[in-house]
């Protein structure tokens, strides 16, 4: 189940609302209950800080983000005939419908 599923923690290093630190314990925390779990993975909790960014979203955060999804959900055939890719091609998740997406 979920103890497998990788986590991408993105925080600001000037967050006036949720200390930086909160990232650190949050993934210690989490960290040590997948070491608890059988079969779970302490080492897929990543932490990724963004110097100046406050509360807030960056653009180099969300082409972070980005990757990470790339990495973690490799392509898959579409189940459904669309208009622009046969059925049976493979294509990028980041390229899929909101439709095709929940289809799976």
């Amino acid at each position: 189940g979920s103890e497998k599923t990788p986590i991408f923690h993105c925080h600001g290093e000037q967050d006036s609302v949720v200390p930086v630190q909160a990232a650190a314990l949050s993934k210690e925390r989490v960290s040590s209950l997948l070491k608890e779990t059988s079969g779970g993975n302490e080492n897929s909790y990543e932490v990724k800080t963004y110097a100046g960014l406050d509360h807030s979203v960056a653009i180099d955060e969300l082409n972070d983000v980005a990757a990470f999804l790339k990495r973690v959900i490799p392509p898959k055939p579409i189940t459904t005939q669309t208009d622009n890719a046969p059925e049976d091609d493979e294509v990028d998740p980041m390229k899929m419908s909101v439709r095709q997406l929940r289809a799976e």
